[in-house]
């Protein structure tokens, strides 16, 4: 099953009304993933309407299957890519990271 995503913008901690305004420009359907997604899909979709794609719950977390469909894709594009540009970004730490920390009185 060929998958054609594509980056439309860099990963980067933005505002939402920032992000929207950027993805305006694009005459495509966006998929919207990531934890954090039941708090903004509504306003997403208000503002993207029929542009926005909002995954369902189970599609929602970055799972181990996802990442590799991803990678799968990547390497079939460019079989001699270097692994380092395969590697995820993550814009913070994961939820179990920051709370394991916050138990232990740190922000690390």
């Amino acid at each position: 099953m060929p998958f054609n995503l594509q980056t439309l913008i860099e990963p980067a901690a933005q505002s939402l009304a920032a992000l929207t305004t950027a993805l305006q420009k694009y005459d495509q359907p966006v998929i919207f993933v990531g934890e954090g997604l039941h708090s903004y899909a509504d306003t997403l979709t208000e503002i993207l309407a029929k542009q926005a794609v909002v995954t369902s719950a189970p599609y929602r977390l970055c799972k181990a299957a996802l990442v590799a469909i991803r990678g799968q894709s990547l390497l079939r594009e460019n079989p001699d890519r270097p692994y380092e540009e395969l590697l995820p970004v993550y814009l913070r730490k994961p939820e179990a990271e920051r709370l394991a920390a916050e138990r232990r009185g740190g922000s690390e």
